[in-house]
């Protein structure tokens, strides 16, 4: 067992990526305290970090658990140095409040993360747990909000539609990925958890991947709907 993954592996790229887009997320507090700038914009901030900072995370342990649960191969190093350059060029186009070029950067990078996360499905030689289904339904939640984010930003979809953009990404992409981390994970993946965790691998006992999923998923729609 390697207990400390790869060189090549995609997390050495999108988790420190992910740092960085946090502490640009979190300057505009300091910048504004010292008189450096004369304001900040709220909406910039909060997709900063949603679709910077999280999402670097989210990436980067999505391109390295997937192949281990799958038997394939993880992207090449060029793609994830694609990926992630389309990730913190949307970051930065938030941060100058693009939000148009920011959305469209976004759309482009989570089609990017789906096609590499489903071609590794179907090319499959081990079968990924069964509470893996939260990957799918997390990827479409964020599709869901990746899309209706762009249709605003771009003037086609009317701004009464922002909460459940915003909730998509925030109560559905990244909660429903959060019982991957934290659900009892097959042998082959535990080596990668144990980079993830100080305590290293604990599982929380058994429960059923419809049980997650309709929980989940109601919840996460649920909470769109209703802010």
């Amino acid at each position: 067992m390697e207990l400390h993954g790869k060189p090549t592996d995609p997390y050495r790229i999108f988790f420190p990526l992910g740092i960085v887009l946090g502490a640009m997320g979190v300057s505009i507090w300091p910048l504004y305290y010292f008189g450096i700038t004369d304001g900040y914009s709220g909406r910039a901030h909060a997709f900063v970090q949603t679709d910077g900072f999280l999402y670097s995370f989210i990436a980067g342990f999505l391109l390295t658990a997937i192949p281990r649960f799958t038997g394939t191969e993880p992207p090449s190093r060029r793609v994830q140095c694609v990926l992630a350059a389309i990730v913190a060029g949307s970051a930065i186009a938030f941060e100058f409040q693009q939000f148009a070029v920011g959305q469209t950067g976004f759309v482009i990078a989570h089609a990017f993360l789906i096609t590499l996360a489903a071609r590794r499905f179907r090319r499959r030689r081990l079968d990924p747990p069964d509470t893996f289904v939260l990957a799918g339904l997390g990827l479409m939640c964020g599709a869901l909000g990746a899309l209706i984010n762009a249709g605003i930003a771009l003037n086609f979809i009317r701004p009464l539609w922002d909460p459940l953009g915003k909730r998509a990404l925030t109560e559905g992409m990244v909660l429903d990925f959060q019982p991957l981390h934290s659900c009892e994970l097959p042998p082959r993946a535990r080596s990668f958890c144990s980079l993830c965790s100080p305590g290293g691998f604990r599982p929380c006992g058994r429960r059923s991947p419809g049980a997650y999923g309709r929980r989940t998923g109601l919840s996460s729609l649920l909470c769109g709907w209703s802010r």
